[in-house]
């Protein structure tokens, strides 16, 4: 909060669109600022004729910030998806640093059963080291987001609510409930520590280094057919990081 990175806003962009027979991409370029501090950053989206969208995603952390919270990208969806599939650990919560006892499998929840009341309104209901997620209606239908397929993994969440209402709010019952579902997709996420009930205490090998970052993910349609969550994803950049 220091440097304002709960309060980024886009201040400046460009939009370059690209075809091929293959598809389109649209590249935007994005000049992400809070009150002390700057993140470049460039999304772009590759539409494919099956409807698949891969997006790649690239933004520069200045070594003089603190370590974010996450790197990642915040998604709305409509209310009406409310069954979450995903493959990775679960079935609880889980984070970088606090995951050992979650297994790899394949879970199924309501967006309602990943909020976690703690007493003080906080980040909650993360699973990590996902290989895809999925989001779908009574029906069936949906959307699938995939990580790359040579090993690489997402962290998510999905809440009724955005992060800026859980700040906003003192006690569980104050948080307010939107009518879409804010699903998160992160190529890193911060620890959360604890080691001792007076400090942070977050081990350094799990905070986001500063540098350039660079990540990926799928978006695919479900058209009723579950056969398709186990489908592997388009071919999809690895995610690297950079040094300063």
């Amino acid at each position: 909060e220091d440097v304002g990175l709960d309060r980024l806003q886009v201040c400046g962009s460009s939009v370059r669109v690209d075809q091929a027979p293959r598809g389109v991409t649209v590249t935007a370029s994005l000049d992400i600022r809070a009150p002390r501090a700057r993140i470049p950053c460039t999304v772009s989206y590759r539409v494919a004729p099956s409807g698949t969208i891969v997006v790649e995603h690239t933004c520069y952390l200045s070594p003089a910030l603190p370590p974010p919270g996450r790197v990642g990208v915040a998604l709305a969806l409509p209310r009406a998806l409310d069954s979450v599939t995903w493959y990775g650990r679960g079935p609880h919560e889980c984070y970088v640093d606090r995951c050992s006892g979650s297994a790899v499998g394949r879970y199924t929840k309501r967006v309602s059963d990943f909020f976690v009341p703690y007493i003080t309104p906080q980040e909650n209901g993360n699973r990590c080291d996902v290989r895809w997620v999925a989001a779908q209606r009574k029906d069936g239908k949906g959307v699938k987001f995939s990580a790359p397929a040579d090993g690489g993994s997402l962290s998510f969440s999905a809440h009724p609510f955005r992060a800026s209402d859980l700040q906003a709010a003192k006690h569980p019952n104050e948080i307010k409930r939107r009518e879409c579902t804010t699903l998160t997709l992160d190529h890193l996420h911060m620890p959360v520590g604890g080691d001792t009930s007076w400090s942070r205490s977050q081990h350094q090998e799990f905070l986001i280094p500063p540098g350039t970052h660079s990540c990926s993910f799928a978006i695919s349609p479900l058209l009723s057919d579950l056969n398709q969550l186990d489908r592997p994803p388009s071919s999809l950049p690895p995610a690297t990081h950079t040094p300063p």
